[in-house]
């Protein structure tokens, strides 16, 4: 790894902004849950990074979950996310996502939660865009004390594809919060050339 004094301290200062923006995250976390009776969601990635054993493989693989805690003392009505790509060329996302139509609710192979796009437009925009929009499938309340995730997606990288470092953010909805709550952190990949 040949890097820049320049390269490093860039890369510095972009950690030194993540971990503010994470710390005042965590501080307007806190602040909200010593206020009595208040409405506290939050949401975060949980991943690992797959790294291929020879040198020459380009591949990489990201599997996680975007998990979802309620841990205040009111319901959240309606969940639904948002997961952003900051570059969708030559990415491949997988992740249990369905028609509503198609999943029968008596019957899951798998017991995890099914997600399906909130309407026709998200569709496209995640396909076009990177941009995934997207609720859970019989799933219209989070009460206190629960958590829902989006779980085991995957997300399959060329490192001599990608356009620079590859970002995913998410952020949580609902009736409660029409404006949206950031993730507590992001998943963020940083190759050097």
């Amino acid at each position: 790894m040949n890097l820049s004094i320049e390269g490093i301290e860039k890369k510095l200062k972009q950690l030194e902004k993540d971990l503010l923006e994470a710390r005042l995250l965590l501080d307007q976390t806190k602040e909200s849950m010593l206020k009595e009776g208040s409405f506290h969601v939050f949401s975060y990635f949980n991943y690992s990074l797959r790294l291929p054993k020879k040198t020459d493989d380009p591949t990489l693989y990201i599997l996680g979950s975007f998990i979802i805690k309620n841990k205040g003392d009111r319901t959240l009505h309606r969940p639904y996310i948002c997961l952003k790509f900051n570059q969708n060329q030559d990415i491949s996302f997988s992740g249990k996502i369905s028609q509503e139509d198609l999943v029968d609710p008596g019957f899951s192979p798998v017991p995890m939660q099914t997600w399906y796009y909130l309407d026709e437009e998200s569709q496209l925009l995640a396909h076009k865009e990177g941009e995934y929009w997207l609720e859970p499938i019989d799933v219209s309340e989070l009460p206190a004390d629960r958590s829902l995730s989006f779980a085991n997606f995957m997300i399959r990288l060329e490192r001599t594809k990608l356009d620079g470092p590859f970002k995913l953010e998410g952020a949580l909805f609902g009736d409660e919060i029409p404006e949206g709550l950031k993730a507590l952190n992001k998943i963020q990949i940083n190759l050097a050339k």
